[in-house]
């Protein structure tokens, strides 16, 4: 292993991580490529026209295929038949944590806008000769798609962190300490506001945030912890600050992923060294 970093060494460990994954990408693309036909064919034969449908099959692929892709980034390095061939290759630390960052953040940040536009194209010319009708292309520049990417990086982290830090079972560990990061925060953000304003002023939001049930006439509270984070109430009761907290909300969430790359090169280097590798 060498201290230094050499661009040209990171290069070559993409290679050689790209010529030994090639098999699964081709079966990734191929049933992409299956998906999007069959929903075309689909729609076809129902006389339907869904106009968002590629770019929903690029949000359902991004973070499917994507997440996918970093909770097995570091498989070889938790393989004790491989591991040591992998820690011993002639490369710093830092050149293997970026030879398996680079490829699910960076790469198929630009992968998947062409291949889709390419798939769109295709698809769409072959929609338009059958059934005479075709829907938009899909397009890499549009906003949307580039704020999706940006959700992805989120919540990619720290499953790249949880890719190097547990042996087995990383990806449903991890998904577990988000929801539980997830339900904590929630809570405590309920607490926060119910000790804020008082009961008088809690049951009243709490009211304004119910559902009725038609068949039973039955109040049935919203579940606050769902998607938001109890995202009107908190609304409510901080709209004099609302900017400035979001301000800051959105700083600490365009910080979480360099912090928690930052761990994991640090774990990725704490693991070479358990292992012997000086």
């Amino acid at each position: 292993m060498t201290s230094s970093f050499s661009v040209y060494r990171l290069w070559s460990l993409m290679r050689s991580d790209f010529l030994a994954e090639r098999r699964a990408l081709t079966w990734a693309a191929g049933i992409l490529i299956f998906t999007v036909l069959l929903m075309s064919l689909q729609q076809m034969q129902w006389g339907q026209m869904d106009y968002s449908m590629h770019q929903k099959l690029y949000g359902y692929a991004l973070f499917i295929w994507g997440i996918f892709a970093t909770s097995r980034a570091f498989r070889v390095v938790h393989d004790p038949t491989r591991n040591e061939a992998y820690l011993l290759l002639p490369a710093s630390s830092l050149e293997k944590f970026f030879a398996r960052l680079l490829p699910i953040t960076v790469g198929i940040g630009i992968f998947l806008p062409i291949f889709f536009f390419a798939l769109s194209a295709i698809v769409e010319s072959v929609r338009m000769v059958i059934a005479g009708t075709s829907l938009p292309l899909f397009n890499p520049f549009n906003s949307e798609i580039w704020k999706l990417y940006g959700y992805y990086i989120i919540i990619q982290a720290p499953f790249f962190l949880g890719a190097i830090w547990f042996r087995r079972f990383n990806f449903l560990i991890t998904s577990f300490a988000i929801i539980l990061f997830y339900l904590l925060l929630a809570i405590a953000i309920l607490i926060t506001a119910r000790i804020t304003i008082g009961a008088t002023e809690w049951q009243q939001l709490h009211g304004q945030n119910s559902l009725q049930v038609p068949e039973t006439g039955a109040i049935n509270h919203y579940d606050y912890l769902n998607f938001g984070i109890a995202h009107d109430l908190f609304h409510q009761l901080l709209t004099t600050n609302w900017s400035f907290l979001a301000t800051v909300f959105w700083i600490v969430v365009a910080l979480l992923p360099p912090v928690l790359w930052w761990i994991a090169w640090l774990r990725l280097k704490e693991v070479q060294v358990d292992h012997g590798v000086q």
